[in-house]
């Protein structure tokens, strides 16, 4: 299709057609992008295809695999976004946002088995200061977590750092040092047991991985970093599968001391002052910049720091 500018009937064009157009934009992939629409890859090419008739662009070229965006389609993407993203806030917000009487759904992305902590003490304030609020939790890939604050599909995230962006806002929701939780009457680690670099090297430990690597990600890196190696054992895809083996095992793992208090509570489960140099990790919450003046927004932030704050 020969590339032509058009003058677009805004009484007979498809809104829709833009969602469909920011959706492929970010995915670069038809299939991911009907995935993330909720249609058929099929209906999503009939949309594109529509919309490549009411612009007069080709918008998408497909050039082996992936698609690759028009230079109109570069043009018209970051105020195709925007709009989007401020017609989503202005639909969802209330000017005179009351907790005790609102009813709102509220989508939060956090990492795998943050949930297992969060989403309680989460539920338990909204239970007591705005009944009416609702939550939804998901754990989604961290190459579209970014396009997906800045669409409005997640309204805050959970994360180990800050996204690099204007557009966005981060906040530290807490800055924990490590821990090393075992078993109550670990033959290792009685109760007490500070653990230094020998000690830490000699144990066998369980990790947190939900992917084929050979160790468990990002611990593995902090510890590269500091020159340790550990015995790894097992590697599991949910922190509620680490804390019941480490119950039920003399296998042990590295914790920030907000978890482990928290594994402590539910499970018998010792904690250890670890002696060695092991930065803790702050955890951000992030979200928009168009959400700043929502009060309702701002009260899902009030929240989820009440939340963090009670683990």
């Amino acid at each position: 299709m020969a590339s032509h500018r058009v003058l677009i009937n805004f009484a007979e064009f498809d809104l829709n057609l833009l969602k469909v157009f920011d959706v492929i934009m970010q995915e670069r992939n038809l299939t991911r992008a009907a995935e993330r629409l909720g249609k058929s890859p099929a209906g999503t090419s009939h949309a594109l295809r529509r919309l490549r008739e009411e612009l007069g662009d080709e918008l998408f070229e497909t050039p082996g695999r992936g698609m690759v965006p028009t230079r109109r389609a570069l043009e018209i993407a970051p105020c195709i976004s925007k709009c989007l993203g401020q017609l989503r806030v202005g639909l969802n917000s209330e000017p005179g946002f009351d907790p005790r009487t609102a009813r709102r759904l509220f989508t939060i992305d956090m990492p795998v088995g943050t949930d297992l902590f969060l989403a309680g003490p989460l539920q338990a304030y909204a239970e007591k200061h705005a009944p009416g609020i609702t939550f939804q939790i998901l754990s989604d890939r961290a190459a579209v977590l970014q396009a997906e604050l800045r669409y409005g599909e997640t309204e805050i995230a959970i994360d180990h750092e800050p996204l690099d962006d204007d557009e966005m806002r981060s906040e530290v929701l807490y800055l924990d040092p490590f821990v090393l939780v075992s078993r109550r009457n670990h033959p290792k680690l009685p109760a007490g047991t500070t653990v230094d670099r020998a000690l830490f090297q000699s144990l066998q430990h369980i990790g947190l991985s939900w992917t084929r690597s050979k160790d468990d990600g990002t611990m593995a890196h902090r510890l590269l970093k500091i020159g340790l190696d550990r015995d790894l054992r097992m590697k599991v895809p949910t922190v509620g599968a680490v804390v019941a083996t480490i119950a039920q095992s003399d296998l042990v793992c590295s914790a920030s001391r907000r978890v482990a208090n928290f594994f402590a509570r539910h499970w018998p489960v010792d904690l250890h002052r670890l002696e060695i140099d092991l930065p803790p990790v702050p955890i951000h919450m992030v979200w928009h910049s168009r959400y700043d003046g929502d009060p309702g927004h701002a009260w899902l932030r009030l929240a989820v720091k009440a939340a963090a704050d009670a683990i």
